[in-house]
């Protein structure tokens, strides 16, 4: 089976990931917003958006399904969880 380590470092991997991709999402919201009078331009922007969101979901699948063999794997995430 997958080691625990090996989880943690998915779900570190993963989260990291998910930054780099707001991170880019801020980037393109300034360039639309510097491109407003470029029809071409707002496009394209929005295109490659729309592919950073589809990032963004797949990525937030893969850390549920990650946390879930975390919890699996007696490692349990205190993610979401109530500490008192």
């Amino acid at each position: 089976g997958v080691k625990g380590k090996d989880l943690a470092a998915a779900m570190l991997h993963t989260r990291e990931a998910m930054q780099l991709a707001q991170q880019q999402l801020s980037q393109m919201d300034a360039a639309m917003a510097r491109n407003q009078a470029n029809e071409g331009m707002r496009r394209e922007i929005e295109r490659k958006r729309t592919w950073v969101l589809q990032h963004i979901d797949e990525l937030r699948a893969d850390e549920q399904a990650i946390a879930k063999r975390q919890d699996k794997a007696g490692g349990k995430s205190i993610k979401g969880k109530h500490l008192f």
